[in-house]
C-alpha cells in the first residue's frame, strides 16, 4: 500500500515514536531471555513477593512465621511499599501465583517508566532530546539490575517524575504530594528525601511570598498524607501502637546496629571504595558535566532551573544516605536516573548556544558515544548477577516431598515459593535480627521435615541440624537443603 502524503507527514512529525517503539522491543526482547535469573532472586526482593502473596490469599501484607500464621508484624518487614506489592497481589489473583508472574509485573513497570521517560522528555526539550534520553535509560544496566527485581525503586520513580512534572506545569499542589508521597513509600530508603526537597522549593520559588509558600505546602502535606492512608489502612492494627514506630525509627537511625556495625564504620567504609566503584565514577562524570553546562549556560539554568534545583538539593541527602549504609548502590539509583534525564538535555543546550548551533548532528552524535558504551558494557560486563539457586531448592522440595513441612533459615526466597500451610520461617538480617521462628525452640514433634539455610549461616545452626537432620542437597548458589532424620523422605513416621 503506497504511503500517502499525510501519512509521511505523520511519521515525519512523530519520527521519535517509532525510537520509542524499537526501545520498548529491545528492552522486552533482551529482558524476557533471562528474566527470572537475571538478576538472580534476592533476599529483599524475596521478602516483597511474600507480602504481596499473602494479600493475595489473606488480605494482609505480611509474613508467613509458622503454617498459615502471619507474623502480625508487617509493617516492620519489607523495604517496598504497597503501590508495589499490592498491585502485585492483584496479579496473584488474576493469574495464579509464580515468580514468572512477579517478573513479568516488573517488566510491565518497566515498560511504563521508560514510556513516562520518553514523554516528559518529549514536553520538557523535544523529540530528539526525549529520543536519545530514552536510548540511554534502555542501555543503562542499573536500569535492568534494579527495574526486573520486585522492589519499589522503578515504581518510585515514576511516581516521582509525575510529580515533577505537575510542579514544573504548576499543576495542583495536592497531585503533586500525592505522587511525591507514593514515590516515597514504594521505596522509603531510596526516596525519603523527596518531600523536605520539595519544602525546600517551594520556599526557594516563593521566597518573596513566604505565607503562600506555607499555603502551597499545605496543600502539598494534604497530597502527600492521602497517600500514606492506605498504608494506615492496611496496617491499622499495628501503625497505632507506640511500639511500631519506635522500632522504625531505631531501624532508619542505624539498622545495622545489631550487626554491630556503627554509622561512621560504613562511612569509612564507603568513601574508601567510592572512586574504585564503577557506577560512582560514571555517574560523578554525569555530574560534572551537567554542573559545568549549568555554570556556563544561563538560558539552561532558567529554563530548568527548577528540577536542577530538586536535584542539588537531593542528591547530597542521597549520597549521605548511601554512605552511612552498607554500601548499597540503590540508595542512590534516584540520583543516577536524575543525572541521566539531565545529561542530554544539557549537552544540547550547550551546542544550541554555541557557534555550532546549526549542526545539530553533534547532539545525537555526542551522545551516541555514551550509549554506544553502555550498550557494549550491557552486553559484555554489567553485573546482572545471574542465579537460579532459590527457584532449584523450590522445585526440588516441593518435587521431592510434596507433604512435607518446611523450615526456612534466613531464606527469605525460598520461603515466599513455598506453600503457606507447610512452612515455618525466621529472618535474621538488618533490623529484623531473629524475626519469625526459631525452629530450635520447637518441641521435637513438631520440626519440619525439610530445612532450607544458607551456607552462610549453617555455623550458627550446626550444633542443632547435625543432631536432627542429615544433608539432602546442595543447591546451585551453595544453600542447603537437609532432611529429618526421625522421618522418611516423604514425611511420613
Amino acid at each position: 500500500m503506497p504511503i500517502t502524503p499525510q501519512i509521511a507527514k505523520w511519521i515525519r512529525s512523530n519520527w521519535s515514536v517509532f525510537f520509542l517503539l524499537g526501545s520498548l522491543a529491545f528492552m522486552n526482547i533482551f529482558s524476557l531471555q533471562s528474566l527470572e535469573t537475571r538478576p538472580r532472586f534476592w533476599y529483599d526482593e524475596g521478602i516483597n513477593v511474600e507480602l504481596a502473596r499473602n494479600f493475595s490469599s489473606f488480605g494482609k501484607l505480611d509474613v508467613i512465621i509458622a503454617p498459615n500464621t502471619l507474623s502480625g508484624n508487617g509493617a516492620l518487614v519489607g523495604s517496598t511499599g504497597y503501590p508495589v506489592t499490592v498491585p502485585l497481589a492483584g496479579v496473584y489473583r488474576a493469574f495464579g501465583f509464580g515468580f514468572a508472574q512477579s517478573r513479568l509485573y516488573m517488566l510491565a513497570w518497566m515498560n511504563i517508566f521508560l514510556i513516562a521517560i520518553y514523554l516528559f522528555s518529549r514536553k520538557r526539550w523535544g523529540s530528539v532530546v526525549a529520543t536519545l534520553t530514552t536510548l540511554l535509560f534502555v542501555t543503562y544496566p542499573p536500569f535492568y539490575g534494579n527495574g526486573r527485581s520486585v522492589m519499589g525503586e522503578i515504581p518510585g520513580f515514576f511516581f516521582l517524575l509525575g510529580s515533577l512534572w505537575m510542579y514544573l506545569e504548576k499543576r495542583s499542589n495536592v497531585g503533586i504530594g500525592l505522587l511525591a508521597g507514593l514515590a516515597v513509600i514504594s521505596k522509603p530508603s531510596v526516596y525519603i528525601f523527596v518531600l523536605p526537597v520539595y519544602a525546600i522549593l517551594y520556599f526557594f520559588r516563593e521566597r518573596k511570598h513566604i505565607l503562600r509558600s506555607f499555603k502551597y505546602l499545605f496543600w502539598f502535606g494534604v497530597g502527600a498524607f492521602g497517600s500514606l492512608i492506605p498504608w494506615l489502612l492496611l496496617y491499622r492494627e499495628q501503625v497505632f501502637t507506640e511500639s511500631t514506630w519506635v522500632k522504625i525509627a531505631e531501624h532508619y537511625s542505624n539498622p545495622y546496629a545489631t550487626a554491630g556495625v556503627t554509622v561512621f564504620d560504613n562511612i569509612h567504609n564507603n568513601l574508601l571504595s567510592f572512586f574504585t566503584t564503577g557506577t560512582l565514577v560514571y555517574m560523578l562524570f554525569f555530574a560534572l558535566v551537567v554542573a559545568a553546562i549549568t555554570y556556563v549556560r544561563k538560558e539552561w539554568r532558567i529554563h530548568d532551573h527548577a528540577l536542577l534545583l530538586f536535584t542539588l538539593f537531593f542528591t547530597p541527602l542521597a549520597l549521605a544516605y548511601y554512605l552511612k549504609s552498607a554500601g548499597y548502590l540503590r540508595y542512590l539509583i534516584a540520583v543516577q536516573f536524575l543525572l541521566v534525564l539531565l545529561i542530554t538535555p544539557s549537552v544540547a543546550a550547550l551546542i544550541e548556544k554555541s557557534r555550532f548551533y546549526k549542526r545539530i548532528w553533534l547532539v545525537p552524535t555526542a551522545l551516541g558515544f555514551l550509549i554506544l558504551f553502555q550498550a557494549v558494557y550491557l552486553f559484555t560486563a554489567a553485573k546482572l548477577f545471574y542465579g537460579r539457586g532459590t527457584l532449584e531448592a523450590a522445585e526440588y522440595a516441593q518435587m521431592q516431598f510434596p507433604n512435607a513441612t518446611f523450615g526456612t533459615i534466613n531464606s527469605p526466597t525460598v520461603a515466599s515459593l513455598l506453600p503457606a500451610e507447610q512452612r515455618y520461617s525466621s529472618i535474621s538480617t538488618y533490623g529484623l535480627y531473629g524475626f519469625g521462628t526459631d525452629i530450635t525452640q520447637l518441641p521435637i514433634e513438631e520440626l519440619p521435615d525439610i530445612v532450607f539455610i544458607t551456607r552462610e549461616d549453617y555455623p550458627e545452626y550446626a550444633a542443632f541440624l547435625d543432631r536432627y537432620y542429615v544433608s539432602l542437597k546442595t543447591v546451585s548458589d551453595g544453600s542447603l537443603i537437609l532432611g529429618l532424620q526421625s522421618k522418611n523422605l516423604d514425611g511420613t513416621q
